[in-house]
């Protein structure tokens, strides 16, 4: 029995991992998109996926999307200004399931040298 997957599914397809909920001013985060069809069957390839971080000034910061050729995708971005940001995930156009997701950038850690 081979199961071939259906048309990929905006409300199937899921997100995870820490840059959908948290990150460091200048420093690069990453969020995994897995597609998948009507029945939770991974997509794999080609499919149309976009992502925008918006801050809550209205200010949006770029973020690069990486197809890895098995139905997951890398979102990297760096967000330069610390406060609250909303990230919408799409795919074919259509939201994700729970997109969009509430952003906190905390501000970098300065680091304290002595001379």
């Amino acid at each position: 029995l081979v199961v071939t997957p259906g048309k990929p599914s905006a409300a199937s397809t899921t997100a995870f991992g820490e840059g959908l909920c948290i990150a460091t001013s200048g420093t690069q985060s990453v969020i995994e998109i897995t597609a998948k069809d009507a029945f939770g069957n991974r997509v794999v390839g080609g499919n149309d996926i976009g992502a925008q971080l918006l801050a809550s000034d209205g200010l949006k910061s770029p973020a690069t999307v990486t197809d890895n050729e098995d139905g997951t995708y890398n979102i990297r971005y760096t967000v330069t200004v610390a406060g609250k940001y909303t990230v919408s995930l799409a795919l074919e156009g259509n939201n994700i399931h729970k997109s969009p997701f509430s952003l906190d950038v905390f501000p970098a850690v300065a680091e304290v040298t002595r001379s």
